[in-house]
């Protein structure tokens, strides 16, 4: 990894996660962070191949390496869920204890005593009302009483956040081997920039040099500026991209989206992959429709259920039976993974990953440890936290697994791991306490979108592609992560002193 390349890595990530919360909840522009390869990096990444472009022409000797090039999207990658799915959240739900407590709904009588006090910003000093609805005009800032108010609380929640990031990183290192050298799969995501970064020295075989590489960028291209224009000018009319087409009564309609980036992405799929997406889709659709018209289903929901319980449900238990199918398959290579961490002297050759195996175990052991721990003391018993902390690991790697296998652009679980634990275990053994604090970990998954662990599995993928130092790219993510998370809290904080977070266009913050 060069200097360069780390540096403009770290400027995209600034530019995601300080813009994304200003463009989308200030302006109120589109989500450029949602998805797993979403505009907000796409867009700055083609960019920056262009001018690598004349680069190469006019000065060859400064132009980017593919290995570079590499490091700054996955950098930026890593980025894409710190903003908005990560930081809004962790914002928004631990700040509205204090400042929604009322006579009305006795929250300071039935909740908030039931809260672990050290994950939750005092609003003893009007911190969390200035936060809300911003300064007084003409008050100065009273950095002192911010800093009271948010260091500690953020401190455990980072701590919290970043052990599972690394967790997570972990995970991806121990089957990264499995994924790619064993089962092949085919990360149609990162098939597009390492079809765009290209080193060959005939530019005729560059598909820059294509005509035809024009002739279809150019197509949603028109299209969206025609729209743009239509904006402005309303007697143009709009060209449609969603067409939703009717069933029956009682059936959800059949959403039909023309959108051309994931039809970029899923030229590079499966085609068996890619067929079994809208088939399974539409028998969804239909067991959907039947269940409706027949008045079946099961009632207990959650906040971030997309779809109907029934098949919420369903599609949950299919999940976990994926993911433990898939772990069951990669178990002699996890045996040789954990005997290479037991004993160095085993043959297994680990020097491709982006960290030795035996740090990737002890990494995880531990990590898991000190998250049981945290839950605990939140307020969580042992064997809730286990089955919660066991639910979002499973959430995460198979939302991995299918984003890599598949190039799904936009993917969640049909079920929280909340409601998992809720459902499997009862309140009774939850405990008060415990249930008050589950819900304050809706603040690190809940809406569980652009999360990291795909953008891991990415970052090794391109790893084992270009053979770049493992050093270099494992301090990349790490710096992205922790760069991300400043810049995404500072802009977050400071929009909300100024302008009130209440005013934010993002229903957060508006609970």
């Amino acid at each position: 990894m060069t200097l360069r390349a780390f540096l403009l890595g770290l400027t995209l990530v600034t530019l995601v996660c300080a813009g994304a919360p200003y463009a989308i909840w200030f302006l109120g522009t589109s989500e450029i962070t949602w998805s797993f390869f979403p505009i907000g990096v796409g867009f700055p990444f083609l960019c920056l191949l262009f001018a690598n472009l004349l680069a190469r022409r006019m000065a060859p000797h400064r132009a980017l390496t593919p290995p570079e090039l590499f490091t700054i999207v996955v950098m930026g990658l890593v980025a894409t869920g710190i903003p908005i799915f990560m930081s809004g959240f962790l914002l928004a739900i631990p700040t509205t204890p204090y400042y929604l407590a009322s006579s009305e709904n006795r929250w300071a009588e039935l909740l908030i005593p039931h809260l672990p006090v050290w994950l939750l910003p005092d609003n003893g000093e009007g911190a969390m009302k200035w936060f809300f609805e911003g300064l007084p005009a003409g008050v100065p800032v009273p950095f002192g009483a911010l800093l009271r108010a948010w260091v500690g609380p953020l401190f455990w929640w980072l701590s919290f956040v970043w052990t599972l990031y690394f967790v997570c990183f972990c995970l991806v290192v121990v089957l990264r081997k499995q994924w790619i050298e064993r089962e092949r799969l085919a990360f149609p995501l990162m098939a597009v920039p390492q079809a765009l970064v290209n080193d060959r020295t005939d530019e005729n075989k560059s598909l820059f040099s294509r005509p035809l590489f024009y002739v279809g960028a150019a197509i949603p291209l028109c299209i969206a500026l025609w729209n743009i224009t239509g904006f402005f000018l309303t007697e143009l009319t709009r060209i449609a991209w969603d067409y939703p087409i009717p069933v029956a009564t009682g059936f959800p309609p059949i959403n039909v989206r023309l959108y051309f980036p994931v039809i970029g992405f899923m030229y590079f799929a499966n085609v068996d992959v890619a067929f079994s997406i809208w088939f399974f889709y539409i028998l969804t659709m239909i067991e959907e429709g039947i269940f409706n018209r027949f008045g079946m289903g099961v009632t207990t929901t959650d906040a971030f259920v997309w779809g109907l319980p029934s098949t919420s449900w369903q599609c949950w238990g299919a999940f976990i039976t994926m993911v433990v199918w898939s772990l069951w398959m990669a178990r002699d290579h996890l045996r040789d993974v954990v005997r290479k961490a037991w004993s160095s002297s085993h043959p297994v050759d680990d020097s491709k990953e982006l960290v030795s195996y035996r740090t990737a175990t002890v990494g995880f052991a531990v990590g898991v440890v000190f998250m049981m721990g945290w839950l605990i003391q939140a307020g969580l018993p042992a064997l809730p936290a286990a089955v919660l902390l066991a639910g979002i690991l499973i959430a995460y790697l198979g939302i991995t697994r299918v984003v890599i296998q598949t190039g799904v652009y936009y993917v969640t679980t049909p079920i929280v791991a909340q409601a998992t634990t809720l459902v499997t275990l009862g309140t009774g053994p939850i405990t008060t306490p415990g249930l008050a604090a589950m819900g304050l970990t809706y603040s690190f998954f809940g809406d569980v979108q652009s999360i990291f662990m795909p953008a891991a599995a990415h970052a090794s993928r391109l790893h084992d592609a270009m053979h770049t130092s493992r050093r270099g790219l494992t301090t990349a993510i790490a710096a992205a992560v922790v760069v991300g998370f400043v810049a995404a809290i500072g802009c977050i904080l400071t929009l909300g002193y100024i302008y009130g977070a209440s005013n934010f266009r993002s229903w957060f913050f508006q609970m």
